[in-house]
């Protein structure tokens, strides 16, 4: 079964390899999604270089209206 919503945050590089858009692809839909508020993008904790998205409790709940609980 396909997860819709994923609480753990994923890198924009690991969205583009699934969704099989390019990087440049992702970034303009996570720019997109961030400025209506659906996800946050923050440095990895682990790795500063690199960027990871998570979904906000906004995008949740608007998921779960749409699709129903996982």
């Amino acid at each position: 079964m396909y997860r819709v919503v994923s609480p753990q945050p994923t890198l924009p590089s690991q969205l583009a390899a699934k969704l099989g858009l390019t990087t440049g692809s992702v970034t303009a839909m996570l720019d997109r999604l961030e400025r209506l508020g659906y996800v946050t993008r923050s440095a990895d904790p682990s790795d500063r270089r690199k960027v990871v998205v998570r979904i906000t409790p906004k995008a949740a709940r608007r998921a779960t209206k749409i699709y129903g609980p996982i």
